[in-house]
């Protein structure tokens, strides 16, 4: 699991010590192997983490918070644009190439 500061990355850079309270990762990314992320949505929902993207039984799901709780949505609102799509068939093709080439491929693909 990783998270991400997109909105206040530029106030939060110099800090040696986070207050979530005060400001909240904007992306959490979970890549789940047992289902974990499930038990942990209501934790980023507490943080107020505004996007959750988990990878879970080969899908990419996108999470946003609206009104205490996560709501599946077709785009990243915390990245807009950000090409999902190429992101989900990199992720599905993990087991057939190097993790190396796929980021290469996803690069070229972005150019």
């Amino acid at each position: 699991d990783q998270c991400y500061y997109i909105r206040h990355a530029a106030l939060i850079r110099s800090e040696v010590e986070i207050d979530v309270e005060h400001f909240p990762p904007d992306l959490a990314i979970e890549v789940d192997h047992r289902h974990a992320s499930i038990r942990k949505l209501p934790i980023y929902v507490s943080l107020q983490v505004a996007e959750v993207w988990q990878w879970r039984e080969e899908k990419l799901l996108v999470l946003v918070l609206q009104d205490e709780q996560y709501v599946a949505v077709p785009e990243s609102k915390s990245l807009p644009g950000f090409p999902l799509d190429l992101l989900r068939d990199a992720l599905s093709r993990r087991k057939e190439v190097s993790q190396t080439e796929l980021a290469r491929e996803f690069q070229r693909k972005l150019t």
